[in-house]
């Protein structure tokens, strides 16, 4: 039986530390499914199959082996996601004590919906302020974000702001 986490995520976009984060845990199980899922108090700059994609690039540009990671999109809940691949761990990454907050409560949830745990994942130091909300600040206004963001992203980003009107 194959050992199966789960690092689900909304990931718009994929940053640095969400690639740190999958380099270092998916030598630890024999498959993981990195998988974007909606929430519905967020506004998106990507839709699923172009985060999912963003997601494979980056992964393919970090050369990190891609024969036991799965890149999808779901609209289930994470819990009946995991039950469905017959998963044994969800990973979370968390940068600070209010990440811990939330990703305790929902891993308290998830293991009281279905029985799975929950590997919390602090992330390396230099990606610790990184979140994909401000790496969107910052490049709606042409600030540099390739400390922060593969290529692909980066470059991806740039056409998305191109139709923008920048508000002064």
């Amino acid at each position: 039986m194959k050992n199966i986490a789960v690092y689900p995520g909304s990931f718009d976009p994929v940053t640095r530390g969400h690639i740190d984060i999958i380099d270092r845990s998916y030598k630890l199980f024999d498959e993981i499914h990195i998988v974007t899922f909606i929430n519905s108090s967020k506004s998106y700059t990507f839709s699923e199959d172009e985060r999912v994609e963003l997601i494979k690039k980056s992964l393919i540009e970090k050369n990190i082996p891609m024969e036991n990671i799965i890149v999808t999109h779901s609209r289930d809940l994470v819990a009946n996601y995991c039950k469905n691949v017959n998963a044994s761990a969800v990973i979370k990454g968390i940068r600070n004590t209010t990440d811990f907050d939330n990703e305790f409560s929902q891993a308290l949830l998830n293991r009281e919906l279905v029985g799975i745990e929950t590997l919390l994942m602090p992330t390396s130091t230099i990606f610790s302020f990184v979140s994909s909300t401000f790496v969107k600040n910052v490049a709606e206004y042409d600030g540099n974000i390739s400390d922060f963001v593969t290529d692909a992203v980066e470059n991806a980003l740039k056409i998305k702001n191109a139709d923008k009107p920048l508000v002064c």
